[in-house]
């Protein structure tokens, strides 16, 4: 068994020689190969971009640490979501610096809102 994720991968830097260099690198060390091969971006961003389709990578954080520390030149951005819904979260890594934000969901309320409930407890009261 296991947990497993989806995980979105970007590795940006200053050419493509390095940021191919930095995502095969991390390809090699996280042991997974991704599902669609990490290739630049479009819109004109100078960057390598894949997907990770369900995965136990449970190492990822030293994973990304480490190849970072070897690609100093190189911005590692990495989105996962998990089996449960709720479990979203973003990670961002450079020269070894590692930055991990779980993911809040609001909804805000239309402004409204607060006269209608107000109108609708005076009609049941």
């Amino acid at each position: 068994m296991g947990y497993y994720t989806y995980y979105y991968v970007e590795v940006h830097g200053p050419n493509q020689l390095t940021i191919d260099d930095a995502s095969n690198d991390l390809m090699g060390i996280s042991g997974y190969t991704w599902q669609e091969p990490l290739g630049p971006m479009g819109a004109g961003i100078l960057a390598n971009e894949g997907h990770l389709d369900g995965a136990k990578w449970y190492s990822r954080q030293d994973d990304v640490i480490s190849v970072s520390k070897d690609h100093p030149n190189c911005l590692f951005v990495i989105t996962g979501q998990g089996e449960d819904p709720s479990d979203k979260w973003m990670c961002w890594v450079k020269d070894g610096v590692y930055h991990h934000c779980e993911a809040e969901i609001t909804y805000k309320q239309p402004d409204w809102l607060d006269g209608e409930m107000k109108k609708l407890r005076e009609l049941q009261g």
